[in-house]
């Protein structure tokens, strides 16, 4: 649904806040303060509103609409979240299939409404027969949905062996060169006896004998180290945004409190909010005296 008060137009990250804040139980008439006091509100009063503050009753009316809309949409996440899990859950306890499963119980269920049919269609066989269909249907669906993630794995799986048969190829071919090279190297014996010190080293990898484990350990520590500096620096990025976030927070916050402390001073007795304290000039008030 979509709303037009001037809360609802506000930019998002604002209305985000104000939500949150709504959620953490805040009053309401310094919520109010707050938002008129924002430069990025009062330019949208100024453009859309002709200037006109936020109220209380505007706030009342995010309360009743926008708010619980975004409660709403929160909920909905944390329900789909809670359904993927469950969903998670009972395909790890299934033994098998799950449409076959069901397939096999609305199976059953045929067969025992048979098994009580008297041979008379009357309505009440008829709308059982029809729930089943219905029933069997979508079992249908659900068993197509889980063929074709079985032919994606059989595909995974022959990909595999595809590969496993052409890295075997590879090695024989690897072979038949080397085994060739010896044949012609033979009038150098120098050439030879490098073949095969290659060889012997080429045999000592593949059964484990030999590693590069200094140059790879040597690798990963590097890469490690420069993982972590990364995220390091990401940290302490974070943590200097989220300080400067709360000081402007608590900044904007005082000028609030200061702001409306001198009004309240400068015009004792009066309604802040009826007195429009916000749209306060000081220096106006001097000159009129």
């Amino acid at each position: 649904m979509t709303r037009n008060g001037k809360i609802a137009r506000l930019p998002k990250a604002i209305r985000d806040e104000l939500n949150q804040r709504l959620e953490d139980g805040q009053l309401g008439v310094r919520l109010v303060d707050w938002l008129n006091m924002l430069p990025e509100v009062q330019t949208v009063l100024t453009e859309q509103f002709d200037g006109r503050a936020i109220n209380e009753v505007n706030l009342s009316e995010w309360k009743a609409g926008g708010y619980l809309d975004w409660q709403a949409r929160r909920e909905m996440l944390a329900d789909t979240q809670e359904l993927i899990e469950e969903a998670q859950d009972l395909k790890a306890g299934t033994n098998g299939p799950l449409a076959e499963q069901l397939g096999a119980i609305v199976a059953g269920r045929y067969a025992q409404l048979l098994n009580r049919w008297n041979g008379v269609v009357d309505e009440a066989f008829t709308k059982q027969l029809k729930g089943l269909r219905m029933l069997c249907q979508d079992v249908a669906v659900l068993r197509r949905g889980e063929l074709a993630v079985g032919d994606q794995a059989l595909r995974a799986e022959r990909l595999a062996l595809d590969k496993k048969q052409f890295d075997n190829a590879m090695r024989c071919t690897e072979a038949k060169a080397l085994e060739y090279c010896l044949d012609e190297s033979k009038e150098f014996p120098e050439v030879a006896d490098t073949f095969r010190q290659g060889f012997a080293l080429l045999k000592e990898y593949k059964e484990g004998k030999k590693k590069n484990g200094d140059y790879l350990a040597k690798k990963q520590a590097e890469r490690a180290a420069e993982w972590e500096r990364r995220n390091k620096e990401f940290a302490e990025q974070q943590r200097l945004e989220d300080e400067a976030r709360e000081r402007e927070r608590q900044e904007q916050q005082a000028k609030i409190d200061a702001r409306k402390a001198r009004w309240m001073a400068a015009h004792p007795g009066q309604d802040p909010q009826a007195g429009k304290w916000w749209a306060w000039r000081p220096e106006e008030e001097t000159r009129q005296e």
